[in-house]
Order: structure tokens, then sequence, then C-alpha cells
């Protein structure tokens, strides 16, 4: 091995939509029983192991800052033909991709853009077709912010809520 060796951090997928989470008690917790359930049963173990939980699927749920997605879509043109471009056109396109990727996670937007790579589209994508390839985690990736929302807020735990990314799909 030699100092250039990446080592490649778990993606997510649809039955892992927060690989950090995968296989934790917390997760495991929120997965098989009801909010009510949760909030009346759970040992005080069970409760700390809930609320890390949801402290890590609402960091899932924090939009991209513009650098972030400006990276990964910057990165994805590398791997394709594009038009050449002045500075100003330069700036609005990547305007456009912020404007358009606003409210999705950093690490989905990574996992888009390697799959439209290893896919067979020899096009560079539009904003809706990347975000299609990963919709369905993100979906997946907010129904278990939702129970964790729902949790804390039937036990008492306070308003934590996770990161509100103002769309309505």
């Amino acid at each position: 091995m030699n100092a250039l060796t990446l080592t490649a951090a778990p993606r997510p997928t649809l039955d892992e939509p927060i690989p950090t989470l995968a296989g934790t008690p917390g997760l495991t917790l929120l997965r098989s029983n009801t909010a009510g359930r949760l909030a009346t049963t759970a040992t005080a173990a069970e409760r700390a192991d809930l609320i890390e939980a949801a402290r890590v699927i609402y960091a899932s749920l924090t939009p991209a800052r513009p650098e972030e997605v400006a990276v990964h879509i910057e990165a994805l043109a590398l791997h394709f033909p594009t038009l050449r471009r002045t500075d100003a056109e330069h700036r609005v396109a990547n305007r456009h991709w912020v404007e358009d990727l606003a409210g999705w996670p950093a690490d989905l937007i990574g996992e888009a853009c390697r799959q439209w790579r290893n896919s067979a589209k020899d096009r560079f994508p539009t904003p809706g077709q990347l975000k299609a390839q990963v919709q369905a985690i993100f979906d997946h990736r907010r129904l278990i912010g939702k129970r964790a929302d729902d949790f804390l807020r039937v036990a008492g735990e306070g308003a934590q809520g996770a990161p509100r990314d103002g769309r309505d799909d």
C-alpha cells in the first residue's frame, strides 16, 4: 500500500440509508417499535441510544453547503464532454445546480454522482435526473427522521427536530 490509498466510506443504500447507523441499537429500536411503545418501555440505556440515533439521523438530513454541491458537480463534469463556457456562464450554471440541489445532503449528492458515472449514460445529467438516482434513499432517510421525531415528541425529549429542507415532496 502506498500513501495514496483511499478507504471508501460506506455508501447509502435503500436498505441502509444512513450507513453509519447500520446495526446500531438506536436504529434497530426505531425500526422495530412505535414511538409510543418506545417512550413507555425503553430503558435509560435504550433512550440514550435512541437520542444518539436521532442526532445522527438529523445530521444525515443536513443540506449540503453550496461549495459541497459545486465540488460534486464539478467532479462529475470531468467525466463528460462539456461545452466551452465563459467564466460568467460557468458561475450561472453552478448557481443553478446549487439552487436545484438545495435541501439535499452532500453524501446523497455524491452517491448520485457515483451512480451516474457508473451507469451506461454518456451525457451529463440534469439536476432532476441526478436526484432521481437517490430519491428513494432520501425518502427512506426522511421517514427514519420522522420516526425519531415522533419518539422524541412522545417521550418528552424536547423539540430536537430534523433539519427541514423546505421541500414539500
